[in-house]
């Protein structure tokens, strides 16, 4: 079995629930408050919960970026023949050697760069 890469931005996104998390609490123990603590605890929900939800969302941005650019570069090295899924790393090839398809009707697109 292959061991899954974790990079730092999924290590670092998964806990980002907490701030979610803490502010859940926050408010069931704000129910149970005086008036003083629920004034207070309203206060840190309006302003410290909208930034942790901000820095979540920020790192499952990164998250979704970081991915495409892999893809990206995974796709750019070679083209994947459509009938058989074989790579093909020149261009200049025309037919698969794994199927003998006609390349030029069953292979995606190059990349800009190749």
């Amino acid at each position: 079995m292959r061991a899954r890469i974790v990079s730092r931005y999924q290590r670092w996104g998964r806990g980002m629930g907490f701030g979610a998390m803490l502010g859940l609490v926050a408010t069931l123990w704000a129910f149970a408050a005086s008036e003083d603590l629920r004034r207070v605890v309203g206060a840190w929900l309006l302003v410290v919960l909208p930034f942790f939800l901000g820095v979540q969302l920020v790192g499952f941005a990164i998250l979704v970026r970081s991915r495409l650019i892999l893809r990206r570069a995974r796709r750019a090295a070679y083209m994947l023949c459509d009938n058989c899924l074989y790579p093909i790393n020149t261009p200049e090839c025309r037919t698969c050697p794994e199927c003998g398809a006609d390349l030029s009707l069953v292979v995606q697109r190059w990349p800009s760069g190749a």
